[in-house]
């Protein structure tokens, strides 16, 4: 998932996103880079994050407790057998 996915819907404003997530969860994405997402607010996000079953990618975006990568920065992925490199650069 190429990300802007969670918000600028009514319905992902009113449920914070969840009724995009449920989406994606039947979807199964093998990983998402993350952009509006951050419109959430960043406790939403982290809460968002601890629940998907696949990486949620952003190399650029440090926590601000320790400055620290906050998310996971990349993902490999194999399909017939060539590796995909996904590379999470995020806009929050």
């Amino acid at each position: 998932d190429g990300g802007d996915t969670w918000q600028n819907t009514y319905t992902s404003m009113v449920s914070k996103g969840q009724d995009m997530v449920d989406c994606m969860a039947l979807l199964k994405p093998d990983a998402m880079v993350g952009h509006w997402e951050f419109t959430l607010g960043e406790e939403r996000v982290k809460a968002i994050v601890e629940t998907l079953g696949f990486p949620f990618l952003a190399q650029n975006v440090r926590d601000t407790e320790w400055n620290e990568p906050a998310f996971e920065p990349t993902a490999m992925i194999e399909r017939g057998g060539v590796k995909i490199a996904v590379i999470g650069q995020a806009f929050p």
